[in-house]
């Protein structure tokens, strides 16, 4: 048991580099061969004492997870823009716009945008200001752009074909 006796500060840096590594409570104290509640009563103690370096190890390895999700995604994303030839917000914009083509359709016809929106419920409201299909930024609810253009492409495409 003469590894329970090291000193505090060779266990805190120990314990900055295990976070710095990813590694969790137990990886960290099979290292050190300790227990690992006097590792958790380390981290205990460096948090009550606000330790800078624990909280900046924190942060640098909640960014470096944050980074390697986005990278992830970033690769799914092409992956799939070079499966389907658009990104997966525009796959999924254009699927909502077709699925509530008929809804969209007759609010653009109608002589008030806004109240036809309004009439909507609220979940598919929140559906279009999710995929960008109405500006809900401006206080007046009406069709995004985008959405505009989209429907009377299609509309002029369906009206060609058929």
């Amino acid at each position: 048991m003469s590894n329970d006796v090291r000193e505090p500060e060779e266990r805190r840096l120990a314990i900055l580099k295990g976070i710095g590594q990813n590694l969790d409570i137990l990886d960290i104290a099979s290292q050190l061969g300790v227990n690992k509640c006097l590792i958790r009563s380390d981290l205990r103690y460096m948090r009550h004492k606000k330790d800078s370096e624990l909280k900046q190890a924190y942060e640098d390895r909640f960014a470096r997870i944050l980074a390697n999700k986005r990278s992830l995604t970033k690769i799914r994303n092409e992956r799939i823009r070079l499966m389907i030839g658009m990104t997966i917000e525009e796959k999924n914009f254009e699927n909502v716009v077709n699925f509530y083509r008929s809804e969209l359709m007759k609010i653009l016809e109608s002589k008030n945008e806004e109240l036809g929106i309004k009439g909507l419920s609220q979940s598919v409201r929140k559906i279009f200001e999710k995929n960008e299909i109405i500006d809900w930024r401006t206080n007046n609810h009406l069709i995004s752009p985008k959405a505009r253009a989209y429907l009377f492409r299609v509309k002029l495409v369906r009206e060609l074909w058929f």
